[in-house]
């Protein structure tokens, strides 16, 4: 059961952080078409360092403590956004992003 609930809350991580790296993409003020470029390649690059590095079938997948730490750094940098607003709402998103993550290591993981 804790496992299901886990993997649902890391699904919702996931979801959250591309959609505040594209909502962050489109807040730059620049052209309209520029927006939705930026937003296309900072969802594109997301995307594939999400895919080479920490997918289930990521294709140069990290083991160990450094996955850990990488993929919180992937996941909490576009909450960041929220710091200088609302810094409650970041720290809270890194909290549970950490136990998050503690949970998927003492689950197994880190070896997919």
């Amino acid at each position: 059961m804790l496992t299901r609930i886990n993997d649902i809350l890391a699904f919702v991580i996931e979801i959250a952080s591309l959609v505040l790296v594209t909502n962050w993409a489109f807040s730059i003020p620049v052209h309209r078409w520029q927006k939705f470029l930026l937003a296309g390649v900072a969802l594109l690059v997301f995307v594939v360092v999400w895919a080479l590095f920490f997918a289930p079938t990521a294709r140069y997948p990290l083991k160990g403590p450094m996955r850990w730490i990488l993929e919180f750094i992937v996941l909490f940098f576009p909450f960041l956004r929220f710091h200088r607003g609302r810094m409650w709402f970041s720290v809270l998103a890194g909290v549970v992003i950490a136990v998050n993550l503690i949970i998927q290591s003492n689950m197994g993981r880190a070896d997919w």
